[in-house]
């Protein structure tokens, strides 16, 4: 959350980002359902050809309400995929990014022409996507994974000091410690 007290998609993407070092991308985007329904309202086909594959279509059937939800829960993939990728010219065609619905239900992200050309050149191998819509929002988050190992957080060997010195002189084992006193974790 802002200050003002609503979402912020690109600090929490940094928040992730940092923690995953530079093996992963992420990207995350949110996405007003009642403006996808509006859009699809009033311009219908020519929307939905410019923006979905025929697959993402297929999948995204029941209701006006419920088909609008899956579509923008797509965009939204398809706007996380765009910040995983970081295209510094150009972006690719919407259509590139293909949200693919698996039989049991769950989703995955193909990438295609030139929105695969920019995974290849980042060096991202594998992609994760999880799609979600309530109230009014849907929302997506993409992980484009990096096979090689990149430098990320230090590990330090286990020490018994790990929170302070023991508080009996480390004579004894383990001893619970009154929360209240706790110092690591304020």
């Amino acid at each position: 959350m802002n200050g003002s007290g609503t979402l912020d998609p690109s600090g929490l993407q940094a928040t992730v980002q940092a923690a995953l070092g530079g093996r992963c991308s992420v990207g995350i985007d949110f996405v007003d359902i009642d403006e996808v329904a509006r859009s699809i309202e009033t311009l219908g086909d020519v929307y939905l050809d410019r923006l979905f594959t025929a697959h993402e279509r297929a999948s995204c059937i029941g209701s006006p309400r419920s088909r609008a939800a899956s579509f923008a829960a797509r965009f939204a993939a398809k706007e996380a995929a765009l910040k995983v990728l970081a295209p510094t010219g150009p972006r690719p065609e919407w259509r590139s990014i293909e949200v693919v619905r698996l039989p049991h239900g769950a989703c995955e992200l193909h990438l295609h022409g030139t929105a695969a050309a920019l995974a290849d050149a980042a060096g991202l191998r594998g992609f994760s996507v999880s799609l979600t819509h309530e109230g009014g929002l849907a929302a997506a988050v993409v992980v484009g994974e990096r096979p090689e190992e990149a430098p990320s957080i230090t590990r330090l060997d286990v020490r018994e000091d790990h929170n302070g010195p023991p508080e009996n002189g480390g004579t004894e084992g383990p001893r619970h410690r009154d929360p209240s006193r706790r110092q690591g974790d304020r």
